[in-house]
């Protein structure tokens, strides 16, 4: 009986369109809830889907006005651009369709700008690829500022590189600054530079005015704890100074074509506790000339990726990391040249809390096999180091018995070949 009542209840609440047949709601429940919730749930959509929603009641006309974050993406008209390409218009046609796309994304950007009416933006992210108009995209970048944007991520490609507007650099409430590919990080040389909340940072692929720029950026963001940094060859700065006393987490991509030129780098990040050092390629040896930074007490996690260059600037790095507990080692491609030419330079790192290694590409050369064997015999809490090899043919299994013979400081110590 109870099962019947409830199918019956079930089924009062359902309409039958008449027309199409099909059984419909008779109650809009997300409608009936508070417009803050539903603000919520639209802010996690782009900006143009947003916008959209206006056409289904009185109640959703203008509730898109008055979500917290804009979203705006010009994909569309590189899927356009694509699907021109596979057609045999001419090429008249094609920039005409493209051009007028162009035209549309940036009058409906001005337009949302103009109706909406959030006095203090959550988040704003701005990706254009396809749309060359510098002004444009200055205007648009101003406004989020104007309404204390917290989380601001930019990734442009324009024929100039975009110049940050000066407001930027004194932006009190940004918690989140995400910049990608064509910007200038065009930090004043007076004046005053204060991100007083920044936390989090990403400077992916973009450009600096000169050394001082970037010197005068990381200090001003006294409670970064997250930076990330993808390098290129042009970005025009040759020491990469990095002073930050609250981070905790730094990663630096050093790009697949990254120039000897670049390379000299400065860290100064007391409380750092990972660090991530990716596409690592023929670098020389860690110096105090070439590589400054005082010993990073608090990291417990390292990790290091490399293209095809020897580990020699190890050994000086790892006696910087007294508290080190996961290390972490891969190599993106087979090493030419003598596998049994040594670069492995001696040096006294301390592994005293190392409880994981990881080592991924592994040739079994010579300061490959120093360095699994200096690790053995020095860190006294190991736990499992793991070796992911390029192949287990007969060579590698001789190598991987030598390895097996190695003296172990910790007797819980596992050595894991994969």
């Amino acid at each position: 009986m109870a099962r019947a009542n409830t199918v019956q209840s079930t089924t009062q609440s359902i309409a039958v369109d008449s027309k199409s047949k099909r059984p419909k709601l008779s109650n809009d429940r997300i409608s009936t809830l508070p417009a803050s919730v539903l603000c919520h749930i639209l802010s996690f959509l782009p900006t143009e889907y947003e916008v959209r929603t206006s056409i289904l009641s009185t109640k959703w006309k203008y509730l898109w006005t008055s979500v917290p974050s804009l979203d705006f993406d010009d994909g569309s008209i590189t899927m356009l651009n694509l699907y021109l390409g596979r057609t045999k218009k001419s090429r008249a046609q094609k920039d005409k369709q493209i051009q007028a796309q162009r035209k549309s994304f940036m009058n409906f950007v001005d337009r949302v700008l103009i109706l909406h009416n959030v006095s203090c933006l959550r988040k704003f992210r701005l990706h254009c690829c396809e749309v060359d108009d510098m002004l444009h995209v200055n205007t648009w970048v101003c406004a989020a500022i104007g309404r204390d944007v917290q989380d601001l991520d930019l990734c442009v490609s324009l024929e100039q590189p975009l110049q940050l507007p000066r407001s930027l650099f004194t932006c009190n409430m940004l918690v989140v600054l995400k910049l990608t590919c064509e910007i200038v990080v065009n930090t004043p040389t007076e004046g005053s530079v204060c991100f007083p909340n920044l936390k989090i940072l990403h400077l992916k692929l973009v450009k600096y005015v000169n050394d001082d720029s970037v010197r005068k950026l990381f200090p001003s963001c006294p409670v970064l704890e997250d930076l990330l940094i993808w390098r290129s060859n042009d970005d025009n700065v040759i020491t990469f100074s990095i002073f930050a006393s609250a981070l905790k987490r730094l990663i630096i991509d050093f790009g697949s074509q990254y120039s000897q030129d670049y390379n000299k780098l400065e860290i100064n990040a007391p409380a750092l506790e990972h660090l991530n050092l990716r596409d690592v390629d023929d670098m020389k040896p860690l110096t105090e000339s070439r590589y400054k930074s005082p010993p990073f007490h608090k990291l417990s996690r390292l990790e290091v990726y490399v293209r095809s260059c020897n580990w020699n600037f190890l050994p000086n790095l790892l006696e910087r990391c007294d508290n080190l507990e996961v290390l972490v080692l891969s190599k993106g491609s087979k090493r030419p040249g003598d596998p049994r030419a040594s670069c492995w330079i001696q040096a006294q790192p301390l592994f005293l809390h190392l409880t994981t290694v990881v080592i991924s590409g592994f040739e079994g050369l010579t300061d490959e096999l120093e360095l699994v064997q200096y690790i053995l015999e020095n860190a006294i809490v190991l736990k499992t180091m793991t070796i992911k090899t390029w192949s287990l043919d007969i060579e590698a299994k001789f190598v991987l018995q030598k390895i097996s013979m190695f003296q172990r400081l910790s007797k819980t110590c596992q050595v894991r070949f994969t």
